[in-house]
């Protein structure tokens, strides 16, 4: 029985499973918390341990998310965390960093259309709707 369900349903290989999970790296458009739970998606069927840490690859791999676009940032905050241990808290964190950083973008961005452009109220709306 065993055979038969190995031939209608194989199981992926774990060499390939760990190679699509490795080499996923974050699209430029893509926030973190879409490319932590891309990530996610790509390991659920395969349970990975650290021999250092007893905790899923899957944890550690992504408690090291830092962002393209904001990676300092995010890389100082997350460094300044004495428990590295929680990937939920580290993902807050990085994803707040991320937040704050692209509302402060659409602040200044906003703040020189107001200036630059007598119409700056209907510019303002049509690039709110094309930064979200």
């Amino acid at each position: 029985m065993k055979v038969l369900d190995n031939y209608v349903d194989p199981k992926p290989s774990t060499w390939a499973l760990q190679h699509n999970f490795i080499t996923r790296l974050q699209h430029e458009d893509e926030t973190i918390a879409t490319y932590a739970s891309e990530l996610k998606k790509l390991s659920w069927n395969y349970e990975l341990k650290c021999q250092n840490y007893q905790k899923s690859a899957l944890e550690s791999f992504l408690s090291t998310i830092y962002s393209k676009t904001y990676g300092n940032d995010i890389r100082t905050k997350t460094i300044q965390e004495r428990d590295k241990s929680h990937f939920t808290k580290l993902l807050n964190i990085a994803t707040s960093v991320e937040m704050g950083k692209s509302e402060n973008f659409k602040m200044y961005v906003n703040s020189i259309i107001h200036v630059l452009h007598p119409h700056g109220q209907e510019v303002s709306h049509l690039l709110h709707y094309h930064l979200r």
